[in-house]
């Protein structure tokens, strides 16, 4: 659904294809408990992976910004976007085989 007055490029994006189910904080809780005494934890910083994911071709024109006389064209799916949650998610599912 288009909203009548689009004031950015998350506008045109339809909220359905935006929507992302994260595990909760119980099942991360299970998943240590059921380790086990001993376990490794590690931790994860997806400060830039958006980054990794290039944005398609035909819409990168959407996502440049002109600075004085110079144009910035951003190729990959920046954060603030918001498919980006999705796309990323969908990508990392991909690569840990839960798809």
């Amino acid at each position: 659904m288009l909203l009548p007055y689009i004031d950015s490029i998350n506008g045109y994006i339809d909220p359905e294809l935006t929507r992302v189910k994260y595990s909760d904080f119980n099942n991360a809780v299970s998943m240590v408990r059921r380790s086990g005494q001993g376990s490794w934890m590690g931790k994860m910083d997806l400060k830039s992976a958006f980054r990794l994911l290039p944005c398609y071709p035909g819409n990168v024109d959407m996502l440049g910004i002109k600075l004085d006389d110079q144009y910035i064209i951003n190729k990959c799916m920046p954060k603030g976007c918001s498919i980006s949650c999705s796309t990323f998610d969908k990508f990392s599912s991909f690569i840990d085989g839960r798809c």
